[in-house]
């Protein structure tokens, strides 16, 4: 090979060579961009994600404050319950304690009107109220 053939090998493969250098360094430029563009990405989805946790926490204090007043009143619910519960006990005694009373006063009543009639019977038999003859 004569000195110009080598040389212009030479020039071919440097030529050759920055072409390759050329074309790596596009892709490079592409790579870059994507990553600075992935970058981006990730950092409004990271900003995303903080505001969504922001979101739930204010969300899971709301629970929280609800579902402690959902607590509060059941708790009032129940008492009130207990204390319904305690006086209609208290009203079924008062009226077991009343039948009673006025059980027994009606049983009174019927041996009153029963010695009542007795001693009608007696009197219009000309019986003193101790049995004996008028």
């Amino acid at each position: 090979m004569t000195p110009e053939e080598r040389f212009a090998t030479i020039e071919q493969n440097i030529a050759s060579f920055s072409a390759n250098v050329a074309a790596f360094s596009a892709r490079v430029d592409r790579f870059g961009a994507w990553v600075e563009k992935t970058l981006v990405e990730h950092a409004q989805t990271f900003a995303n994600h903080a505001e969504t946790l922001a979101n739930h926490e204010r969300l899971f204090a709301e629970h929280e404050r609800l579902f402690a007043e959902h607590e509060r009143l059941f708790a009032e619910h129940e008492a009130m319950s207990l204390r319904q519960e305690i006086r209609m006990n208290e009203e079924r005694e008062q009226s077991r304690r009343l039948q009673e009373s006025q059980d027994a006063m009606l049983e009174r009543l019927d041996r009153l009107a029963e010695d009542i009639k007795n001693l009608v019977r007696d009197f219009l038999r000309g019986l003193r109220p101790n049995g004996q003859p008028n």
